[in-house]
């Protein structure tokens, strides 16, 4: 019985030249749409875990029956450092740094250490810190939340204002959370140009307030 030979063709170079080109291609066309998903997706974190520490606050004040603080976190010294509330002059209205809830005993908007006396004085206990977001996401506040937000026994805000979370400073994208008397809400759309709303309905007009 002959053997019956198979012929097999390879693969010349032209043709894998013509693949990889294709594929590059491809890759160039999709590289823009998978990093903007990206970045969507950090903005949309950051708003959501920044939305989750004002519920907390407000949740946490109407447990405690007294003043809960979020509040722009300081940069720590030391690994070991407690988490604090940021210097006014230090990168003022920035809370890219992070945030902390605290227990505010005295409501001074600061996380106030024990005090021996007399008379001697509770410290403020900090409920949950946030880390810093990534290096091209920036967090804002307006004036009245530049540096903190204040929950009363009732679950009502004593600064209002809004937070916006930005892409290397741009307005398109963005997300803003803002703080009302009674809760907070995420920033709506309303003329549907991927630029959020104030408290008007008018389009935020800086990711730097």
């Amino acid at each position: 019985m002959a053997r019956l030979r198979r012929r097999v063709r390879g693969v010349t170079l032209i043709e894998v030249m013509v693949v990889v080109g294709i594929v590059a291609i491809l890759a160039m066309m999709a590289a823009p749409n998978f990093r903007a998903m990206i970045e969507r997706n950090q903005i949309n974190s950051a708003t959501n875990e920044l939305m989750m520490g004002l519920q907390l606050a407000r949740s946490e004040a109407i447990r405690l029956n007294s003043t809960v603080t979020l509040c722009r976190r300081a940069v720590p010294i030391n690994p070991n450092d407690a988490p604090s509330c940021a210097n006014p002059l230090d990168n003022p209205q920035g809370w890219q740094n992070g945030w902390i809830v605290f227990h505010d005993r005295d409501g001074d908007g600061s996380v106030t250490p024990a005090q021996a006396g007399p008379p001697a004085v509770a410290a403020d206990a900090v409920l949950r810190s946030w880390g810093a977001l990534g290096p091209r996401l920036t967090l804002r506040g307006s004036a009245d939340v530049a540096q903190r937000v204040s929950i009363n026994a009732r679950g009502q805000a004593r600064d209002t204002g809004h937070l916006i979370v930005c892409n290397n400073n741009r307005l398109e994208q963005a997300r803003a959370i803002i703080v009302t008397l009674s809760r907070p809400r995420l920033a709506t759309d309303s003329h549907a140009d991927r630029i959020p709303d104030d408290d008007n309905r008018d389009n935020l007009l800086t990711c730097t307030p």
